[in-house]
């Protein structure tokens, strides 16, 4: 799928608590409970509440601004303009996932068996 829709439903990200963040040579993967991942294969970007946002093109780099959210929970999920996926946290921290591709994957969302691949 290129583009994440406006009207998917999110709504099972809302309260999830992350868990682990690994880091691999071209992926993120954030580990939440409640069986919940997403997978980052893409730019994506990281911003402190009330602070600006900064773009990760490199997932190693971009991973260490991730370590913060660990234990945090997501108070707010949805899809953005541009197709990507807009999370807020708890302490006020968001990530953004961009969608970066129309040939290959941008990131994936696992809620237990059920994937959205974008």
């Amino acid at each position: 799928m290129y583009r994440l829709s406006q009207d998917v439903s999110l709504s099972f990200l809302i309260g999830v608590e992350l868990l682990q963040v690994c880091v691999g040579r071209n992926e993120v993967i954030l580990n939440f409970d409640q069986n919940v991942r997403l997978t980052i294969l893409s730019d994506f970007s990281v911003s402190v509440a009330g602070g600006r946002s900064i773009i990760y093109q490199e997932t190693t780099t971009g991973a260490v601004a991730l370590f913060p959210l660990l234990h945090d929970v997501i108070a707010q999920a949805r899809a953005t303009e541009e197709g990507g996926l807009f999370l807020r946290f708890r302490s006020g921290m968001c990530v953004e996932a961009f969608d970066t591709s129309e040939q290959y994957e941008s990131f994936w969302i696992s809620n237990g068996d059920k994937q959205i691949i974008v």
